[in-house]
Parts: structure tokens; sequence; C-alpha cells
């Protein structure tokens, strides 16, 4: 799972969160059947992908008769393969709002799920869905005050750290919860478009660049954090900016300014 764990985190960075890859460089499905033999194959198939997600033609036939295929997918959320569950958890995030009654097994799995970039995927799948049911939030709850949110620098096999988890599940509970609980979500996960403390150096400050790429991607699914707004306009003129910030902050501006009243 390494290398699929680098290629994951590069494209969260390069890509966003709701498109990952690009998808002239998906595999295409095998088949626009959509018998439940057709999904199965699919998400067989999913395994032996290496870097590459399912595209948007894929997510299409889970889409068209989700009623049919919910059920292959909530088998794929089991599977043994790490990268078949990541998978899945995408598909049903990308489905979107007819997905939703999946929340039960995608909130079902994040309890028993072992695999922090799985987990993370399911976090942004209970988020793109819609699934706020109470015991969503506390589960979410829970993780949220478990995580560590200190900066760390980035790990040796390009993993996820805690803290990258935490602003993931900080972005879902913003968007799910009420709004008299969201201000701490808010202020965790924004936090870190602030610039760099000038005595953060080496590999700390590679790792506070880590968690600034990891905010903006997951600002983009708060699209009512307008008050991010400011921060986000001078993270984009800051001088000594990385390369990617050209491309994805404007993206969440954009999501953002939609918004302003």
């Amino acid at each position: 799972m390494k290398t699929l764990r680098v290629f994951a985190i590069f494209c969260v960075c390069f890509v966003g969160c709701n498109q990952r890859i690009a998808q002239q460089n998906s595999t295409p499905p095998k088949t626009r059947d959509t018998s439940n033999q057709s999904f199965d194959e699919l998400i067989t198939a999913w395994g032996d992908m290496g870097m590459m997600f399912p595209d948007s033609a894929q997510v299409d036939v889970f889409r068209a008769d989700f009623e049919t295929s919910r059920s292959s997918l909530r088998d794929a959320l089991s599977h043994s393969d790490n990268s078949v569950r990541m998978r899945a958890a995408y598909v049903i995030g990308e489905i979107g709002d007819i997905a939703k009654p999946a929340g039960e097994e995608l909130l079902a799995r994040l309890l028993d799920e072992p695999d922090e970039l799985v987990r993370i995927y399911i976090v942004d799948a209970l988020n793109s869905v819609g699934y706020d049911t109470n015991a969503t939030i506390a589960a979410l709850s829970d993780r949220f005050e478990t995580l560590d949110g200190n900066n760390v620098p980035p790990n040796n096999d390009h993993s996820y750290a805690e803290v990258d988890e935490k602003i993931k599940v900080a972005s879902a509970l913003f968007s799910l919860s009420d709004t008299d609980s969201r201000s701490k979500y808010y202020d965790f996960v924004t936090q870190w478009l602030d610039p760099p403390a000038d005595d953060l150096k080496g590999t700390l400050l590679d790792g506070y660049w880590e968690r600034r790429w990891i905010a903006v991607n997951s600002i983009e699914q708060m699209p009512e954090a307008t008050d991010a707004i400011p921060k986000l306009e001078s993270l984009l003129a800051e001088p000594n900016a990385k390369l990617w910030v050209n491309t994805h902050v404007p993206r969440v501006l954009g999501v953002l300014r939609k918004n302003v009243q």
C-alpha cells in the first residue's frame, strides 16, 4: 500500500478532493451493463488498478442503478484489500446525494476500519453524501477528540499523519453539524492557512505545508466557510508559496465565492 498512499497524497494535492485523477488516465469500465455481475466485475478490478481510480463513466454505472449497486458497494467496503475498500468509499462519495442511504454502511465501516487512508476516504464520502445522523456526528466527534492535532514532519513512507485525518474529520463535522457546533471545526481547519511561523524550519516546515494543502482541499468540501476567503487570498499572495497553491487555492475560492451573500 505504500505506493498507493504516495499516489493518493499526490492526487489530493494536485487534483483535489473530488477529482483525484485525470479522467483520461483512468481505467474505463469493462461493460455498461448494470447487472450485479457487472458491478462485481468492476469492483474486482479495483484491486488491480495500480495508481488509478474509477473514472466518471464507472461512477455513472453505479449511480444509474444505485438501489441495485448498493449491495455490491457495501460488500466492497468490507473487502480484504485496502485499495478496494478505499475505491468503494470514493465511488459512493462521487455518486453524491442519491447515495446518502449508504451512509449507514460507511459509518459502520469507519468504526472498524484499521487503515488511515481508507478512513479518510470514508469520512470524505460521509461528507459528500450528507449523512448527518446523530450517530455519524457522535462517531466523528469522538474521532476528532481522539486524534492528535499537532504538526509533525512528513512520514518517511508518505502516509498520512493523525493530524491530516483530524483535518478531514473537522471538515466533515463542519458540513454535517448544526451551526452552533461549527466554530471549533472551522478554526481547526483554517488555522493551517496561516503563514508558518518564522522559526519553523526543516522537516516541521515541510509538515506544515502538508497540513496546508490538506486544509485547502478540505475547505473545498466546506462551501459555507466563506470567512476563510481572506486567508485563502493571503495564501495565494505569499511570496514563497508552493507551486500547488496557484492551482488549488483559486479553485477553492471559486467554490466559496458562490456562497457569498
